[in-house]
This record gives C-alpha cells, sequence and structure tokens, in this order.
C-alpha cells in the first residue's frame, strides 16, 4: 500500500469533518421542525397533519428530499469514519459525544430505512399515524419509547457539544435535559395521554 504523508490524511480528515458538520446543520433544521411538528400533536391531531402538510410542501419537493437522504447517509458515513477510539474501555472513559454519534448514526440508519420500507414497499403514507402506531400495540411500546427517547436526547446533546466547540458554553448537559423533557413529552403525547389518539386499523395492522 503507497505509503500517504501524514499532512495528507489529516487534510481528508479535515475535508471529512467538515462534511460532517455540514450535513449536521442540514439535518438540525429538518429535525428542529420534525419535533415541533410532534409537539403540535397537542392541539389535537388535526393540528399535527395540518403542519406536516406544510412542512411536507418544503422537504418532500423532488429537490429538497433527496439533499435530506444524501445528508442522513452522509452523516452516518461520516460517523463511522471518524469514531476512531477503541472501543474497550470508551464507556469507562464516558466520551457521551461519542456514545451519542454512535447511537445517532445507528438511529438514523434505521429510522430512514424503515420510512422508505413503510413507503415504498408498505404503500403507507408516513405520517402521524406511522409515527405512533408503534407506541399502541403491545409490546412494542417497550421498543420505541426508549429508542426515540434516547435519539431526541442524543440529538440535543450532540448540538450541545457542537455549541460548546464553537461559544465554549458548557452546553451539553443543559441540552441533553431540555432533549430529555422534549422527548418525554412526545412519548407522552404519542401514547395517546393528552389527546386522542386513534391510530387507524392499517397502520395498527403493521406491527400485528
Amino acid at each position: 500500500m503507497r505509503f500517504r504523508p501524514s499532512e495528507e490524511l489529516e487534510l481528508d480528515i479535515d475535508r471529512i469533518r467538515r462534511l460532517h458538520r455540514t450535513c449536521n446543520v442540514v439535518l438540525a433544521v429538518f429535525v428542529l421542525f420534525h419535533l415541533l411538528n410532534h409537539l403540535s400533536l397537542a392541539a389535537g391531531s388535526d393540528v399535527y397533519l395540518l403542519v406536516m402538510s406544510g412542512l411536507r410542501s418544503i422537504y418532500r419537493e423532488r429537490f429538497v428530499e433527496p439533499v435530506l437522504l444524501l445528508a442522513a447517509a452522509a452523516h452516518v458515513a461520516t460517523s463511522i469514519f471518524l469514531i476512531q477510539v477503541r472501543l474497550t474501555g470508551f464507556i469507562v472513559r464516558r466520551d457521551w459525544q461519542l456514545i451519542c454519534e454512535i447511537y445517532l448514526a445507528i438511529f438514523l440508519t434505521t429510522h430512514v430505512f424503515a420510512v422508505l420500507w413503510a413507503r415504498l414497499k408498505l404503500g403507507l403514507d408516513t405520517n402521524l399515524w406511522f409515527g405512533a402506531a408503534g407506541f399502541h400495540v403491545w409490546p412494542w411500546p417497550l421498543f420505541f419509547v426508549p429508542y426515540y427517547g434516547l435519539a431526541v436526547v442524543a440529538y440535543a446533546a450532540y448540538f450541545g457539544f457542537a455549541l460548546k466547540r464553537l461559544t465554549g458554553l458548557d452546553a451539553p448537559l443543559p441540552a441533553a435535559m431540555l432533549g430529555a423533557f422534549v422527548a418525554a413529552a412526545i412519548i407522552v403525547l404519542m401514547l395517546g395521554a393528552i389527546v386522542d389518539v386513534s391510530v387507524p386499523e392499517a397502520y395498527l395492522a403493521a406491527y400485528r
């Protein structure tokens, strides 16, 4: 294998890191509005679907959705490349940024695959009912509550680390706490504990 000078290798890593951060910015905008859409369920399912319809008119445009999918794929790929610490003992060192990065890479991969599978193979509209169905068929809530909850917390903490890098503020813990509050609110809403969430049978059947 041809020897590559360390300066060239460092330059490649810098380029990958810049790509990674660019993807993070693109995804952060989408995730922010996606979470706000989930929280709009507090005003009822009709409001949720109305907000989703408005957002879809933007992010499902033929020139926008491919960018989002590519950003998600590039985020996962660059995350895998940038994870350069040995797994042995990393939990002991409590490298929370790395832990968040690993979880988000797993979540993005599985979540995007599930959405595309439901749309292209099952013919389901991946709307509120698609997201809520897993919370209403036992024992799937045992999976979806931590699955979604940890994703929101990890996203919040991850961008808290980015804010710390940019500003020096000790933001990861407050960001994670805010993420936990938002995650709890979304989960309670999806479970139908505050407003009625009557999931159509076609969506429930996918989990039975």
